[in-house]
């Protein structure tokens, strides 16, 4: 019998806690505890966004986590922009991380941005680069379109949905996001010691084809364990129980 473990999943930018819904119980059937915050200024946090979020706003949203909740031996698990936040967590509170999982994630070093780490990637967001409330934000325009002041009609996922219609429902739940998230450099206290948590990175085939062979890019098959699967980028939206298995399983 697998021994109960303990999971804080980390979204991506411009998502929040709901990005897990597929994952999460598959999990939580398994007898684990899995806890899925959403970050400030995202998601169902969109209202608190202001000009000073950015990546340290969001290591402390999970560092407070796992504080007040005394959690231990945590899995730590980061998605895209997540593996930004994991990292910095790590750093902050390395005695209650177990293990660290990046899922298709950005896995920087002391001093390095998601800017840094995926310049292509944010170049291409860039180009949504607005002020929205007085905040220097990207992505999430079709939300957006539907009103600051009224509550969103968000689409429900059905039962056993295609790729496309996955892709459809992320686009009308994403959130505009602070630039200065993914623009913030990473400020690691003890690098030696992030490093020295056992790391397991989970790639998809999309990304490992369509990023160029980047240092950064080839952090990604320098962890621990490395596992590859054959989807796109929201992997645990697309195949989220073949990812809960390598959860378990590292």
């Amino acid at each position: 019998m697998t021994k109960a473990r303990t999971f804080v999943l980390v979204h991506g930018g411009f998502s929040g806690s709901w990005s897990w819904c597929r994952l999460a119980p598959f999990l939580r059937d398994a007898g684990h505890r899995v806890y899925a915050p959403t970050l400030t200024g995202s998601g169902d946090r969109s209202h608190l966004r202001t000009p000073d979020t950015g990546l340290s706003t969001h290591v402390q949203d999970v560092y407070e986590l796992l504080r007040w909740e005394d959690l231990s031996d945590v899995i730590l698990v980061g998605h895209s922009y997540g593996g930004m936040v994991i990292t910095g967590v790590a750093d902050r509170a390395p005695e209650r991380i177990g293990q660290m999982v990046y899922l298709d994630a950005a896995q920087p070093l002391d001093g390095e941005g998601l800017v840094d780490v995926a310049p292509l990637s944010m170049q291409y967001a860039a180009q949504t680069r607005r002020i929205l409330d007085g905040v220097d934000v990207v992505g999430g325009t079709a939300f957006e379109s539907q009103g600051r002041q009224t509550a969103p009609t968000l689409p429900a996922l059905p039962e056993n949905p295609t790729a496309d219609e996955i892709q459809e429902w992320v686009d009308a739940h994403d959130t505009p996001f602070p630039w200065k998230a993914f623009a913030e450099k990473l400020s690691l206290r003890n690098e030696s010691r992030v490093r020295a948590i056992r790391r397991a990175s989970v790639n998809t085939t999309w990304s490992l084809r369509s990023e160029p062979e980047s240092e950064a890019a080839q952090r990604r098959l320098q962890a621990d364990s490395v596992w590859e699967v054959d989807t796109g980028h929201n992997l645990q939206l697309l195949e989220p129980q073949q990812v809960a298995d390598i959860l378990v399983s590292v």
